[in-house]
């Protein structure tokens, strides 16, 4: 006869087979085709954005006084009065991730409230379980076990203080003096060294070595050279830069059949929110052209 001990600890290994099966499910729930996911933790009062995988982590800290450009035209605020201006705009919560998404040209996959205080110093105990979760360009939602696995990750990585670099402490931002004679504390991404765009590419992306054709169909100004730097700082490249007039609404992406199962196809997907349209005539071997139109325009410009 099998004992109650036997049986406790069959019941034992059985949950933690169980377990494991939840951890690793729920970690590719919070995932991303290249295995990389950029979490935005914001207090209501500074920030943190984090380039977050399996293995390893990197921030960028933004004091609470730092002025950037925000979404939809807003113009230049500091980061503590963000919430605030998410009120008045459209889009709520969104517009805050897109503010961090303009500024450095990076897509943010999730989006963490918390109540907690965010050290330039440290990521230790960084957000609560209880705080909102909330996922933009994952194709599954933040269930129970994926946002678990996630606090968890969060909670419990170890990130060298010279990973965490505090925007202040760079050519990045600069002391500027408005018109009324107040100094602020400005950021401008042109300077933004290249070690910290370096944090975000997605090595997967730049071993498939895509060749991408960026045209803008909105007729807004910028929106072409934006939707580049975030390719480039993904790990891609961008050989042309084009205007059309055909003012198309949603974003599609045109490849070839041979290219349209690759990672990297699948990942910009997911950040511009794109249909796929496999093109006989595209001229493949990794060549795509991305057409960008009002929808992530009046995201990023307000119009």
């Amino acid at each position: 006869m099998i004992s109650k001990i036997a049986i406790g600890l069959l019941v034992l290994l059985l949950s933690i087979i169980v377990g494991t099966r939840l951890v690793n499910t729920s970690l590719l729930r919070v995932s991303s085709p290249t295995g990389r996911v950029n979490v935005l933790v914001y207090t209501g009062t500074d920030a943190v954005v984090i380039a977050l995988d399996k293995t390893a982590a990197r921030a960028l800290y933004f004091p609470s006084d730092v002025y950037i450009e925000t979404a939809q035209g807003a113009g230049k605020y500091p980061v503590n009065k963000l919430t605030k201006l998410a009120e008045l705009n459209e889009g709520g919560d969104r517009f805050i991730e897109a503010s961090f998404e303009r500024f450095l040209a990076v897509p943010i996959d999730i989006y963490i409230f918390t109540s907690r205080e965010i050290s330039p110093d440290s990521l230790s105990g960084l957000v609560k379980f209880k705080d909102t979760f909330s996922s933009k360009d994952l194709k599954t939602s933040l269930t129970r076990p994926a946002k678990f696995q996630l606090w968890w990750q969060l909670n419990r990585i170890n990130v060298p203080k010279e990973n965490i670099i505090d925007v202040t402490k760079t050519r990045t931002v600069s002391t500027v003096e408005q018109a009324d004679g107040v100094e602020i504390n400005e950021a401008d991404a042109r300077f933004l060294p290249v070690k910290l765009q370096q944090y975000f590419i997605e090595i997967p992306l730049a071993q498939e070595q895509f060749k991408f054709v960026v045209y803008n169909t909105s007729g807004t100004p910028g929106l072409a050279r934006l939707a580049s730097n975030m390719l480039e700082n993904m790990g891609t490249d961008v050989i042309l830069l084009e205007n059309k007039s055909d003012n198309t609404a949603d974003c599609t992406l045109h490849v070839s059949e041979e290219d349209a199962e690759t990672i990297t196809v699948a990942r910009v997907t997911q950040v511009f929110g794109c249909e796929v349209i496999r093109d006989s005539s595209s001229p493949g071997d990794k060549v795509a052209s991305i057409y960008l139109g009002e929808q992530f325009s009046k995201l990023m410009f307000g119009r």
